[in-house]
């Protein structure tokens, strides 16, 4: 991990040296970067929201045409992992988890109402909504949304106002899957570069040979035990973690900006060592051993 950050540290020193790298961005708000990039003052955004080309290409005052793209192969470390990149051709995604507790009240029933949200009647209605109302269906029998979706400026506030979507306001507690067509039939067309060529689809479908989930572009899903800490580990956590943070975050800068040398690299890390840092690790591992 430390070799992999050093890796980045010494590229975006790179970028700095030619002069490609905005520094400000480190502490840019949206509306700032919303308004660099509608005026032309930066050309590429990593790891951005998918609709934001949209956004930025429908401002009448906008010089420059955005393109969504996936994240370039590093010859050195392998394929990028992909933020938002799913596959919505999949009917059905999982994205949420459902805790009963073993000695709840009821528990056959609550199992059952877990297990609901799994027919394919209960993901049509939470995904969909309402026949006639929401949405209606084409002639091979799948569902499409009505045209208010398509028309509207925001679909999700159609779909909050319908009942139908995975958005929060939509949710009636059982949320363990949603249908991924939803989000295919109301996704608008937008700039994507695919393969060497600049074309105008729906980013929901313009990435359709990515395999999923079984692609190294996909981050593995690590799910993480629910460590607690007492008011007196927090507080010694908190202490030496502020510390750490505020040195790398500083030291961080000054390698990106060549004030400070790679060759000072293992006093860096020394230095972080002498903060305390495996304290805090060896708190952390002594409470995760609890659930093994």
């Amino acid at each position: 991990m430390l070799d992999n950050y050093r890796k980045m540290l010494t590229f975006y020193n790179q970028l700095y040296t030619e002069k490609l790298l905005d520094m400000e961005s480190f502490s840019d708000n949206n509306d700032t970067r919303d308004r660099k990039s509608v005026i032309d003052s930066i050309f590429i955004q990593l790891s951005v929201w998918y609709q934001d080309n949209e956004r930025w290409n429908a401002n009448k005052e906008s010089k420059v045409v955005w393109a969504n793209m996936l994240h370039v192969k590093d010859p050195a470390i392998g394929p990028a992992w992909e933020v938002e990149a799913y596959n919505l051709h999949e009917n059905v995604i999982g994205s949420e988890a459902t805790y009963i507790k073993a000695d709840a009240k009821n528990l056959d029933i609550l199992l059952k109402l877990n297990d609901l949200q799994y027919t394919d009647e209960i993901v049509r209605l939470i995904g969909w909504g309402i026949e006639g109302l929401s949405y209606t269906l084409k002639p091979d029998g799948s569902p499409t949304l009505v045209d208010a979706f398509h028309k509207a400026q925001n679909y999700r506030t159609v779909g909050d106002e319908l009942g139908a979507g995975p958005n929060t306001k939509t949710r009636i507690g059982l949320q363990g899957v949603y249908d991924g067509r939803y989000l295919v039939d109301v996704a608008p067309k937008q700039m994507s570069y695919i393969n060497g060529q600049l074309v105008e689809t729906s980013y929901a479908v313009a990435f359709p040979d990515v395999p999923y989930p079984d692609s190294p572009m996909f981050s593995p899903v690590l799910f993480t035990p629910p460590i607690a800490f007492t008011s007196d580990e927090s507080n010694a956590n908190s202490s030496i973690m502020t510390a750490v943070d505020t040195y790398v975050s500083e030291q961080s800068m000054k390698f990106i900006t060549g004030e400070l040398s790679f060759s000072q690299w293992d006093n860096f890390v020394s230095q972080i060592r002498n903060l305390n840092i495996q304290t805090v690790l060896d708190m952390y591992n002594r409470k995760a051993a609890a659930f093994k």
